[in-house]
Parts: C-alpha cells; structure tokens; sequence
C-alpha cells in the first residue's frame, strides 16, 4: 500500500509541474484522475464503504479516452442469519482496462464535459475472515463497471469531476456470486 501511494504522489507532483494544454479540442493528451467516494452494495450481507483510486488515461480524439484504473475499497460482511455477527473484513484491488466516450459542451467553452464509461479487469481481493462463510482467503475474478460523470475545468489543464455507475465483482465468497454495487465518486484530474 505504500508503494502505491508512493507511486501515486510521484505522479501527481510530476504533473503539476508540467506546462500542460488548454482545454479545447484537441487530442494527444495524458489524463491522470484522482479520486474518492462511496459504493453501496446490493447484498444485505455486505456493508457500503468508501474507496479510493486512480486513472491513467488517453485522449485519442476530443471524444474517446482510454486507460487503466485502480482502487482499493474495503468493507465489512455480516452474518444476518440465525448467528448473526460479522463474519470479517474483505479488500479489494480492482483493475480495469477503462474506455471513455466524452462530449465537451461548446456553450460553457468546452469547461463541462459530460461522459460515459465502461470498464473490463480482474479483481484482487483478500478476506480476514475466519468464521463460516467464506471458501477461500483470497483470489482474483472478473470484474466490470459502467457509468458516467462530467469534468468541470477549473483551469486549462485541472479539472473537478463527479461520477456515478455500477460494477460487478465476481468472488468465490458464499456471499453470492459476487459483489454488485453502485457507486458515486468525485476527484480531480491533471491534463499534460
């Protein structure tokens, strides 16, 4: 975990002190995102969390970015059966090979842009659990995610954005077939 954010501090020190474009609509750029929220399970077993991630991405055109994407999240599964309890601590890792198709709106002077994602990866998860309830301590499926958000340009080169979606986790937890969740998450992202 300190590697990572090691890295994710050099990156983000690195960008800053680029000479980066204006936002127009131009392509050739790499984006580096930042950001935080909030995902909120469909299963009554798992308990909502926050997390934490990053974007590393490409403008092809004016209106396709494509990349990668990382985060961490972790979050707590109950029992709700006759027991009861907390059954333990799950972490996950996900990685997503992630294509935006965007739309810069020429009336706000290309400072909003509206977006839709939609990402495919695995997920590296790891359980602390020790009671019933869980095959394996740790392992890595599929995972998938689909959304949308919008940038805003603060500056030429920095924007604030906020983003909502859906992901999909395949475990071989016995909490299901896997970890379904939606998600709303804001953040920062670096132009150069």
């Amino acid at each position: 975990m300190k590697k990572f954010v090691g890295v994710l501090s050099f990156a983000l020190v690195l960008a800053l002190s680029q000479v980066v474009h204006a936002q127009d609509l131009d392509a050739g750029y790499l984006n580096i995102s930042l950001f935080g929220g909030g995902w909120f399970s469909e299963s009554s077993d798992v308990d909502s969390d926050w997390n934490i991630g990053a974007r590393l991405t490409y403008d092809f055109t004016p209106y396709l970015e494509a990349g990668i994407e990382t985060g961490w999240t972790s979050y707590d599964v109950d029992n709700r059966g006759a027991a009861g309890g907390q059954l333990g601590e799950i972490e996950f890792i996900p990685l997503y090979f992630i294509l935006i198709g965007k739309y810069p709106l020429e009336f706000t002077d290309y400072t909003l842009v509206p977006y839709v994602l939609g990402g495919v990866g695995i997920v590296f998860w790891d359980s602390d659990a020790s009671q019933p309830g869980v095959t394996d301590d740790e392992g890595e499926d599929y995972a998938f995610k689909l959304g949308g958000g919008a940038d805003y340009y603060v500056t030429d080169n920095t924007a604030v954005f906020i983003e909502g979606g859906f992901q999909s986790w395949s475990t071989d937890l016995e909490i299901g077939n896997g970890v379904d969740s939606f998600y709303v998450s804001g953040g920062i992202k670096l132009s150069m």
